[in-house]
């Protein structure tokens, strides 16, 4: 008996959290969850930084989810998350990554729009010897119909090379 009351109670549960996913922080309906995601999971993709403070885009990610072609899709082939035509809207965006660089050198990170760093979606660390280094950034970004999302490192120095072992570029609309 306490295993059939268990499985309903999960049940509802579970209806309640899909109800609550196709609200947005206000209570307002959406009509479609918009998400995209991008990872990396790899003992590690070498980036050459040939030129001081150039932005090199990440050029190893692996497709996780994503809603689809109307609304957001990520793709590995090009390594960069698209907005369909019915995806615009407020986004939050979470980016999570690890990475070995030279030593002392300083290994930047920042999320592009359409080919433009945006302020807020940035990180830095200095590294040392052999370590991985962790970095993130996440926040909420305005997004419309054609806009793309892509990763690039940068470093402060010439010809290093950054190391990706981890990452994870995740958007997921909350208001449309």
């Amino acid at each position: 008996m306490s295993e059939s009351f268990e499985s309903v109670r999960r049940d509802q549960a579970a209806r309640q959290i899909e109800q609550k996913e196709h609200q947005d922080m206000r209570g307002k309906k959406i009509k479609q969850l918009v998400y995209a995601n991008l990872y990396e999971d790899s003992a590690g993709t070498g980036i050459t930084l040939t030129d001081l403070g150039v932005y090199y885009r990440w050029v190893s990610s692996t497709v996780g989810e994503s809603s689809g072609v109307d609304y957001a899709v990520a793709s590995a082939a090009t390594d960069n998350i698209t907005i369909g035509v019915s995806g615009g809207g407020i986004y939050y965006l979470s980016l999570a990554s690890s990475f070995r660089g030279s030593n002392n050198s300083n290994i930047h990170g920042a999320v592009f729009l359409g080919g433009v760093r945006q302020d807020g979606f940035e990180f830095h660390r200095k590294m040392g010897g052999a370590d991985v280094g962790s970095a993130s950034a996440n926040g909420l970004l305005t997004l419309a119909s054609t806009n793309v999302i892509d990763l690039r490192f940068s470093s402060d120095t010439d010809n290093t090379t950054v190391t990706v072992e981890h990452v994870n570029l995740t958007l997921v609309r909350i208001s449309a």
